[in-house]
């Protein structure tokens, strides 16, 4: 009798102890998992909707503006960073824009046309709602300087397909070179035009850089996504293919110098969606899998050093959530930028 209150001690003693022991481990199982999941969000989940239906962003005088769509009209908008009110400020003549970029000082805009049979581009002046409508057979245009512009102008009635420059209204027109290339993307420095043709999946395999004193050509040999010419330079930001990597899973972000040829290493990862220039020369971008992280990230070209504004471990930005157009405002410590045509805040502090 003695002997089975014995063993029925024990086997009590046994089933409580299993019974503690996995409970123990089922809550750290849900414990590691929680974390890893944590760790694994998109940034999206601690963003603030501003708008929807924008495509387009700039930081101007410590306002946003931006482009947005509302039933079937396109308009100019500004965005109080300090009241967060949004005002619309000048309706677009066209109902879709394919190409929009921001003069050196960011106080006037180009914007093109995406519809067909309404191909057409408007120069707006922000202070003064001024306005220059630019010729129906330019396709691609961007910035010289303040006052001067560049473009692709392709005639389908006559065949004329050229890269002329001129200034913002009409003024002083210049042919530089002829070209049979269609479907022109322009990135202009200081002493170059880089030509970029229609991207696939986001990636130019057609780079090719025009100088503007000799007017020649170059090929460039290489795959790049991200070309963002710092103004009034010869430097241009650019994400590119890494050649070592046989299977083109790989990036490089850069800063080319085409006087000399340098590159300057900023990052590599799996995908960078955007870089911007600072006012400083430093470099905003954001990437995956750079360092093992997924997020925002500032490069100080003076130390050529890298710190990370906002990231998540084991994270990597899709399709789906890959920015654009982002804003870095230091006075309020927030990111600023557009996914899927919804304009996003993102603040770096509490």
């Amino acid at each position: 009798m003695k002997k089975k209150l014995i063993i029925g001690l024990i086997i009590f003693i046994t089933v409580i102890l299993a019974a503690i022991i996995g409970g123990w481990i089922l809550s750290k199982k849900e414990k590691i998992a929680t974390t890893s999941t944590t760790a694994g969000q998109s940034y999206l989940n601690k963003t603030k909707t501003i708008a929807d239906n924008v495509s387009f962003i700039w930081l101007y005088q410590n306002n946003i503006f931006g482009i947005r769509k509302e039933g079937q009209n396109n308009s100019i908008f500004s965005y109080n960073l300090n009241s967060s009110e949004i005002n619309n400020i000048k309706k677009l003549p066209f109902e879709t824009t394919r190409e929009a970029t921001i003069s050196p000082s960011a106080s006037k805009i180009l914007v093109l046309s995406a519809k067909i049979g309404q191909e057409q581009g408007i120069i707006i002046e922000l202070a003064s709602s001024k306005q220059f409508l630019l010729n129906k057979f330019i396709r691609s245009a961007s910035w010289l300087n303040e006052e001067e512009i560049v473009y692709y102008y392709q005639d389908i009635n006559t065949g004329s397909n050229n890269i002329s420059k001129s200034k913002i209204d009409g003024t002083n027109w210049e042919k530089i070179i002829d070209i049979n290339q269609e479907g022109v993307e322009l990135y202009p420095l200081k002493d170059y035009v880089i030509l970029a043709g229609e991207p696939d999946e986001g990636l130019y395999d057609n780079i090719q850089i025009l100088n503007l004193k000799d007017k020649s050509l170059t090929n460039q040999n290489q795959i790049w996504g991200i070309i963002k010419p710092l103004y009034g330079t010869n430097r241009v930001l650019v994400s590119k293919l890494n050649s070592d990597d046989t299977t083109n899973t790989t990036m490089d972000l850069k800063i080319i110098n085409l006087d000399s040829g340098k590159e300057t290493p900023i990052a590599q990862g799996n995908y960078f969606s955007d870089a911007t220039w600072l006012k400083d020369q430093n470099v905003l971008f954001e990437g995956s899998n750079v360092s093992l992280k997924s997020g925002f990230f500032l490069f100080n070209s003076t130390t050529d050093q890298m710190t990370s504004l906002f990231h998540s471990e084991n994270y990597a930005t899709t399709e789906v959530d890959r920015p654009t157009n982002i804003i870095f405002f230091s006075e309020n410590k927030t990111l600023y930028f557009i996914v899927d045509n919804t304009f996003y805040k993102l603040p770096l502090s509490p």
